[in-house]
C-alpha cells in the first residue's frame, strides 16, 4: 500500500508539473489594456468633513499626477 502511493504521488507530482510548464498562447494570457489606468473613488457621504477631504487630496494627487492615472471620483451629496 505505501509502494502504490508513492507511485500515485510521483505520478501527480509530474502531471501538475508538466501541466504549469505549458508555453503561453493567445488563449490563455492576458493582455494589459493600453493607455492609463483609471482609479475609481467611491465616496460614502460627501456630507462628512473627513471624506470630502479625502475626495480633495485624491483630486489633487492625480492632478499632479496625470500623466499616471485617470480618476473617477463619487460620492452622495446629502
Amino acid at each position: 500500500m505505501q509502494l502504490y502511493k508513492k507511485i500515485l504521488t510521483s505520478i501527480v507530482t509530474l502531471l501538475l508539473i508538466t501541466a504549469c510548464g505549458q508555453a503561453p498562447n493567445e488563449e490563455n494570457t492576458i493582455q494589459a489594456p493600453a493607455g492609463k489606468p483609471k482609479v475609481a473613488l467611491i465616496i460614502k457621504s460627501l456630507a462628512n468633513e473627513f471624506f470630502v477631504n479625502m475626495d480633495k487630496a485624491a483630486n489633487k494627487h492625480q492632478l499632479n499626477n496625470a500623466d499616471r492615472y485617470q480618476l473617477i471620483s463619487n460620492g452622495i451629496k446629502n
